[in-house]
């Protein structure tokens, strides 16, 4: 970012288990009251974290790193408190896996008993949805599979007989029972609770590799499902003769990033005069460290728009130094280079900008990204591509 002047993430998500009178476990539903979404979609916490700053003795801004203990952010970018909630599961009559709709009321069963995402014309929210439970799903089914390898040889070792309880005046009482005809069983005293502790231990574990199993699948299911195509196959899967003939009701990744970057804007300009620094594919920047940073998205492929105008809530227009578009979830993040953090003057004016993206709904780790650099400290690109690759990757 360049100046000429003028200013231009209560109680804890359930995982509590219980047994249902069939016998089944059930993951006890819990609304989550530790976060919430403000109007905008974004992470309370996360946001209260990042509006704390402070400068330095230099002037240079520095982001206070105590801030951001309250909540954290995963590899997507995404709030981890908000995401803990998708995955709360549960089963339903039919032992099939449904999504708690208190969690994400855009789910459904459709007839065939499968977890369906509920689409809307145009609604990117349930695309963004889908891939994130594309996600969820693979990585349940990974911890299902580790949990069952995990039971095999637990159960292999695990002794026969049952196991009764009883409660008395004095306490628990446990029975053990050498077959299904003995309904008393014999009395396990203090020498035998090893015994009848292992018992129990057998029957948790044969419940939870039932459980398990149901659950595999029921989103194998639901995978196979999802493998016939989606909405998004049908427009490719047209005849070129029939494509001409109909208006697409929703874009592929490449149709949308296409038309996001024929969306035609007024750059800022240069002022005669000014220093001339141009990427590899030839777009004039403002430094050599914008040109770097430039080559850098064109080499990952991500969609940029150099200095594309961006109206505040209070009218004024801005020109952020980089607009970019995580195709996957059709979301936009800006990215702003403040390359002279050194000089007193510039950081404060960075310091201004900062706190004003972030009054308008732009946060640093959440949908902006900033870079800084001195003289004394150029710009580190390793550092740069580990936090891009982090949040657009």
């Amino acid at each position: 970012m360049c100046y000429d002047g003028g200013a231009e993430e209560g109680n804890q998500p359930g995982t509590q288990t219980q047994l249902d009178k069939t016998g089944d476990c059930v993951l006890v539903k819990q609304t989550m009251t530790q976060t919430q979404l403000d109007k905008t979609g974004d992470c309370v916490l996360v946001k209260e974290a990042m509006t704390q700053t402070q400068l330095d003795k230099t002037g240079v801004c520095v982001l206070v790193k105590q801030a951001m203990a309250q909540t954290q952010l995963d590899k997507t970018g995404d709030c981890v408190l908000v995401k803990q909630t998708m995955t709360q599961t549960q089963l339903d009559k039919t032992r099939d896996c449904v999504l708690v709709k208190e969690a994400k009321p855009q789910t459904q069963l459709d007839k065939t008993r499968v977890c369906v995402l509920v689409r809307h014309e145009g609604d990117m929210e349930a695309r963004r949805d889908l891939r994130e439970l594309v996600k969820e799903i693979k990585k349940r089914e990974k911890d299902l599979m580790g949990l069952m390898k995990k039971l095999e040889p637990a159960l292999a070792s695990a002794p026969e007989g049952g196991l009764r309880s009883s409660k008395s005046p004095w306490g628990m009482q446990y029975y053990i029972r050498s077959a299904p005809s003995d309904r008393r069983g014999t009395y396990v005293n203090k020498s035998a609770m090893p015994q009848a502790a292992a018992i129990a231990q057998r029957d948790y574990d044969l419940m939870l590799r039932q459980a398990a199993q149901r659950e595999l699948d029921a989103l194998k299911e639901l995978r196979l499902t999802w493998d016939q195509g989606t909405v998004e196959d049908v427009l490719p899967g047209l005849t070129p003769a029939r494509r001409q003939l109909v208006t697409p009701r929703i874009l592929t990744d490449e149709e949308y990033a296409e038309k996001w970057l024929a969306e035609p804007y007024e750059p800022k300009g240069f002022k005669e005069g000014t220093p001339e620094f141009y990427s590899a594919k030839g777009l004039r920047v403002r430094s050599k460290s914008e040109a770097l940073l430039a080559d850098m998205y064109d080499s990952y492929g991500i969609p940029m728009k150099y200095e594309c105008p961006l109206k505040l809530k209070n009218g004024r227009v801005i020109h952020p130094d980089f607009k970019l578009l995580l195709i996957a979830e059709r979301k936009v993040f800006i990215h702003e280079h403040l390359g002279m953090m050194d000089d007193p003057t510039y950081a404060t004016r960075a310091l201004r900008r900062l706190m004003e993206l972030e009054m308008n709904g732009w946060y640093p780790g959440v949908n902006l990204i900033v870079t800084f650099e001195t003289k004394n400290l150029p710009l580190d690109m390793r550092v740069v591509r580990h936090t891009v690759e982090r949040l657009l990757l």
